[in-house]
């Protein structure tokens, strides 16, 4: 069990919150169902349509939203560690900052489109 508080500053103490997020966004990516090589093509054509209809079915498709979860949950997974390993707080702190963020967006969609 982690300890969060004010004093949770040492780097010790922020790798094991980056090790308990890693294993928590490495079991979430796990658990998302992938997107067909079949439908990535197709989202692919759709996404780069002038067609505003086509672009807008793509855009709200259950395919699409997958896609956009895996691409943010992957890319959360790589970035935990380099958070931690930077040396400047300030930049760190704002690594973590967009981490919650982009963990607003995932919460979002999978609300949306629970798998």
């Amino acid at each position: 069990m982690l300890n969060i508080s004010l004093e949770t500053l040492n780097p010790e103490e922020r790798k094991a919150i980056a090790s308990a997020v890693l294993a928590y966004w490495t079991n979430f990516d796990g658990r998302i169902p992938r997107v067909s090589p079949s439908e990535k093509e197709w989202l692919s054509r759709e996404l780069n349509t002038q067609d505003a209809g086509r672009l807008a079915e793509a855009v709200n498709s259950k395919g699409y939203a997958l896609w956009t979860l895996e691409g943010l949950t992957s890319k959360l997974s790589r970035s935990v560690w380099a958070t931690v390993e930077r040396t400047h707080r300030q930049r760190e702190l704002y690594m973590w900052m967009k981490e919650g963020i982009a963990l607003t967006a995932v919460l979002m969609i999978s609300d949306e489109f629970p798998f």
